[in-house]
């Protein structure tokens, strides 16, 4: 399975606490967080990540001339200029396979990838996303599904509980063909929302387990006494 890390962004939210590194370098325990998502990868297999980089990608590069990537080939594609989620996606559409798994550069979700898949192709889905449960959905935005697990709809800023989109996704590479080239464009907020409207088939994948989004320094602090005792 081939599989990409989303880790361009610039950290913003990050920075009271991180100030001078990209979030894939953000230090949890003693290992940086993309050493997590790279061991993660390896126990099911990936064999091959295309990173896509921009905020200060040399750093990110130097790092991993240096470490043992877990069995894993590391191909690097570097924006230029910011891009966003999607857009990041469509800058490295070359290196990609006709399907492969999408991660985001500041989440950790300890989901079963093994049956990701198999629900993906059950469902012949164009395009899976994976789901958390989460008590305050405010920061993340709720996405509805019907009894078959089919995405109807997302809802912004809804406060309460609910499922949300964890940053994990499964995908035909015929999903690129609805990114504009060479400009920025959001998974979240434009491509997944033009999924709906085409009528392609869009799956939520609904996970139980363990979730975290480093991005905020609340969350990142609570990462810091999680994730080294329960993946590393």
């Amino acid at each position: 399975m081939q599989a990409v890390i989303l880790a361009g962004g610039f950290g913003t939210r990050l920075r009271p606490v991180v100030p001078d590194l990209p979030k894939a370098l953000a230090k949890i325990g003693s290992r940086p967080f993309l050493k997590y998502q790279l061991a993660w990868l390896a126990s099911y297999g990936t064999r091959e990540v295309i990173l896509c980089l921009g905020y200060r990608s040399q750093a990110v590069l130097s790092y991993l001339s240096e470490v043992n990537t877990e069995g894993i080939q590391v191909i690097s594609s570097i924006e230029q200029e910011p891009l966003g989620t999607a857009g990041a996606l469509k800058h490295a559409e070359h290196l990609l396979a006709e399907r492969f798994l999408v991660v985001n550069g500041d989440t950790f979700v300890d989901v079963n990838l093994t049956a990701l898949v198999e629900y993906h192709y059950r469902k012949v889905s164009f395009l899976t996303m994976v789901l958390a449960n989460v008590e305050d959905a405010t920061a993340y935005g709720q996405v509805k599904i019907n009894n078959e697990g089919r995405v109807v709809s997302f809802q912004e800023k809804v406060p309460g509980r609910g499922q949300v989109n964890a940053g994990v996704y499964f995908m035909e590479k015929s999903v690129l063909r609805y990114i504009p080239p060479d400009q920025p464009y959001s998974m979240e907020r434009e491509l997944l929302p033009k999924l709906l409207t085409r009528g392609e088939l869009v799956y939520g994948f609904v996970h139980e387990g363990y979730f975290i989004d480093i991005g905020t320094p609340l969350n990142y602090r609570r990462a810091q006494e999680e994730l080294p005792g329960r993946f590393m």
